[in-house]
């Protein structure tokens, strides 16, 4: 047991999975290099709990147990039909990835299901009371198993803020400027952590707006 392991890591706040010295959750990054033994020593600190689910470096679970017969789903975000290959991956309009599977009604009838979703399911386990799936880096059809976890709906918010997908923005058309506005611009641009863009996009602004906010050439008492 060692290298290329998937450790399941539980704690009272999210559920994540370290392939131990490959890659780790964002949440839990900092395990991405460490060996089993230390995952586990640091986890009893915390009294979290560490699980080992598997070994191969591709990660392969069947589906049957969701009710999914005859399919399986991979830790890169792969959905296999046992006897047939890849199945097509379909998108809805809100952009999350989802793949048809059948579903396991008497009728006979098909559904669709998140991979996402399906991912952590398969690999982390049922999605706990009160928490929603996560994409760590906003791509919502990166739907690889380091990208996941299931987090509070608190946490999806600061995902979203960190990388302008939120309700602010060009969702929400009725943003404007205020001096009070300004400042937070300017403070977030300030920290290296947020692009241009990413500020247009957080607060409904054009880049034409932003840039000379920014240079001070607007705004310049505030």
């Amino acid at each position: 047991m060692g290298a290329g392991e998937l450790v399941r890591v539980t704690s009272p706040h999210f559920v994540a999975g370290v392939i131990v010295g490959q890659r780790a959750a964002p949440i839990v990054r900092y395990m991405k290099e460490w060996p089993r033994e230390r995952i586990e020593r640091y986890c009893r600190t915390k009294n979290w709990r560490c699980e080992t689910i598997t070994t191969p470096t591709v990660f392969y679970r069947s589906l049957a147990f969701l009710g999914y017969a005859g399919y399986k789903v991979g830790s890169d975000g792969s959905v296999w039909k046992v006897q047939g290959g890849l199945k097509k991956r379909l998108k809805t309009t809100g952009g999350y990835e989802r793949v048809v599977v059948n579903l396991p009604h008497a009728s006979g009838r098909r559904g669709t299901k998140n991979v996402a979703h399906l991912v952590l399911e398969a690999f982390v386990g049922p999605r706990p009371p009160g928490m929603v799936c996560c994409h760590y880096d906003g791509n919502v059809d990166n739907s690889e198993l380091s990208n996941l976890r299931w987090d509070t709906y608190s946490g999806n918010e600061r995902d979203k803020e960190r990388h302008g997908t939120g309700n602010q923005g060009v969702r929400n058309r009725a943003a404007k400027l205020t001096p009070e506005i300004v400042r937070r611009i300017r403070a977030l641009y300030a920290t290296g952590e947020y692009s241009m863009s990413q500020l247009c996009r957080r607060f409904g602004i054009t880049l034409g707006t932003i840039h000379p906010l920014l240079h001070r050439k607007t705004w310049p008492n505030v």
